[in-house]
């Protein structure tokens, strides 16, 4: 055999060193380092500028909602945890009204007190009361028509409207909003208290009975005491469920507990009611079926501005009723409804982890950024008026140029962003820090 394959043979098989395996490893671990805190950094970034884009986006949809159908529309923010990472964004939705107008009438005469209605009202809204006298039947009131709801001593009647049901919401989350202008009629022979409510989640049992609802209710008392509260129960002759008496399935439903706010009410004038329903899948829920609804109304007299704050609630059902119908109910004295308005809000889903506060204008321009205190974990609503301004959650500071100052934080990365929506205009800018928010308001 030759030498030089001999020497070949002999050679000894080579490997790496240790030094040389850490090496590569240390070198392995540093890239897949670099490479995980690169693709959080982007997912960081991803999940501001989703936020980001979903806020911008709502505030312009309403805006042009509000400019365009003449109507308040509104935004908000319900907190599904106590740390704020899990949030949902209610936007504006596509709604039904009904002001009475497309419908025909005839004028009632001393032969015909309560002449033939128009059979498109009567297919559209339903009564829990029979006969001729217990319809749907439409008046004019000021030049405008109306439904005139005849109320009774024997317990509510109510009058709902048969397409308002939204069964096309399929998903886990949405608000119903109900909207309606409403006035008692003076001169009623029915002995007080008088009452009008306006209703939401109706189970109508298929029929002309009223199972349950959310009832949103003004109230005039003989003793001074006219009140707005807001309850679960039966709409039905025996009035609403109260805690622990069963219902007809043998299962207890409550009145909600939110104590009456005493408010001072007078006959002939016009009312505004509105009253939202917002049903949600608690954070902390792993079941699929496990639900809960946050319900608050808002009640003020006709051609003032919209309250920004609730009337009564909101509070928290943690037994909600399905999603139904929209209507309304009177007990005691007759009464009109004017712009009723069912709006199905879908909800849309902020990417978890950032934390949504809102800012108070004073504190900011006064340089004590510090959040605002909220009426409720669940909403700082931003309302979008006909006229293109803007009401926002700093109530108590009327400052020029801005009506909202909403920060956006990251909680893993305390990255934030901040958004203001201008008073007058709606305008939506956004802002990397505080400073810069205020510049030209100082």
């Amino acid at each position: 055999m030759p030498s030089h394959a001999k020497a070949v043979q002999r050679r000894a098989p080579q490997g790496f060193t240790l030094i040389e395996m850490l090496l590569v490893m240390g070198i392995v671990i540093t890239m897949i380092t670099l490479m995980m805190l690169s693709v959080n950094s982007m997912l960081r970034s991803s999940r501001m500028s989703r936020t980001v884009a979903l806020f911008v986006g709502a505030i312009d949809e309403a805006r042009a909602a509000a400019m365009t159908e003449r109507r308040t529309t509104r935004i908000d923010v319900t907190q599904l945890d106590e740390e704020g990472k899990i949030n949902r964004l209610t936007t504006f939705g596509a709604a039904l009204n009904d002001n009475f107008e497309s419908y025909t009438m005839q004028n009632p005469t001393p032969a015909k007190p309560h002449p033939p209605q128009d059979p498109r009202l009567l297919a559209s809204w339903k009564s829990s009361r029979s006969g001729s006298t217990g319809q749907p039947e439409l008046v004019v009131d000021g030049g405008s028509r109306c439904l005139r709801m005849t109320g009774t001593n024997g317990g509510p009647t109510a009058y709902w409207n048969a397409g308002s049901r939204v069964d096309a919401i399929l998903q886990d989350e949405y608000e119903a909003v109900l909207q309606a202008r409403v006035k008692f009629l003076p001169g009623s022979p029915i002995a007080p208290p008088h009452s009008v409510s306006l209703l939401g989640a109706i189970d109508d049992g298929g029929g002309n009975s009223i199972n349950s609802a959310y009832r949103l209710t003004m109230i005039i008392d003989p003793n001074n005491k006219d009140s707005v509260q807001l309850e679960r129960g039966t709409v039905g002759p025996t009035g609403p469920l109260q805690a622990g008496e069963p219902k007809k399935d043998g299962q207890p439903k409550l009145v909600i507990d939110d104590p009456p706010r005493t408010i001072l009410l007078v006959e002939n004038v016009w009312y505004r009611l509105c009253l939202s329903i917002k049903v949600f899948k608690p954070a902390s829920s792993t079941s699929e079926t496990e639900k809960q609804a946050i319900i608050g109304g808002v009640m003020w007299m006709d051609g003032a501005v919209e309250p920004l704050e609730w009337t009564v609630g909101p509070i928290t059902d943690h037994a909600p009723l399905q999603n139904g119908f929209g209507g309304l109910a009177v007990s005691g004295c007759d009464a009109l409804v004017d712009d009723f308005m069912y709006d199905s809000r879908p909800i849309r889903v902020i990417p978890e982890g950032v934390r949504i506060d809102p800012f108070n204008l004073r504190e900011v321009i006064n340089s004590d950024a510090k959040p605002a205190e909220q009426n409720t974990p669940y909403a700082f609503p931003l309302k979008f008026r006909p006229n293109g301004t803007v009401g926002g959650f700093d109530k108590l500071n009327k400052l020029p140029g801005a009506a909202a100052i909403i920060r956006l934080r990251d909680m893993s990365s305390n990255a934030t962003k901040y958004i203001r929506i201008d008073q007058n205009t709606g305008r939506v800018r956004v802002f990397d820090a505080i400073d810069d928010v205020t510049k030209d308001l100082k």
